[in-house]
């Protein structure tokens, strides 16, 4: 469990070791703010953004390793454009 405050212009960045094959299983508790999540490739490619449409609960990531390495997870706060 990490618990951090993210500020409206910051964006956080963790690294996850995985196996091809593996699974990535995350819950991100949100507190009053939309946050995304990417997932990014050890090649660099973003695989998926996860974001439900609420600023309350919890956001969940589901992934599955199509390679070895380390995989970044970046966690920053979502506004819609308008």
């Amino acid at each position: 469990t990490i618990t951090k405050k993210l500020l409206k212009d910051e964006k956080h960045s963790y690294l996850m070791n995985l196996n091809t094959g593996e699974c990535a299983s995350l819950i991100v508790l949100q507190k009053g703010i939309d946050v995304a999540i990417d997932v990014i490739s050890p090649s660099g490619q973003k695989l998926k953004t996860f974001d439900a449409p609420n600023d309350k609960g919890e956001e969940t990531v589901f992934f599955e390793a199509s390679q070895t390495g380390k995989y970044n997870i970046s966690i920053y706060p979502f506004f819609e454009e308008s």
